[in-house]
């Protein structure tokens, strides 16, 4: 699974509980937060886990309009 695919199912899963894209990224990012600092703790490579929090906190909530994305395609 890429870090992508795995931060989308992290979000999917949270959100599954709270209903709420935010809250579920922020859970996600925090579960793997956790995850990086144990690895870390441990000495391991936390590569991975790495880029599955940078796509976590790419990941654009998709129920909010970006007024950028709406700017650009009235021009």
């Amino acid at each position: 699974m890429t870090p992508y695919e795995k931060a989308k199912d992290l979000i999917n899963k949270f959100e599954e509980i709270t209903n709420d894209f935010d809250s579920a990224r922020q859970c996600a990012a925090r579960v793997v937060f956790e995850i990086i600092d144990d690895l870390t703790d441990s000495e391991v490579d936390s590569s991975y886990w790495q880029q599955v929090r940078f796509e976590i906190y790419a990941t654009p909530n998709p129920n909010v309009i970006s007024e950028a994305k709406a700017d650009q395609f009235n021009l």
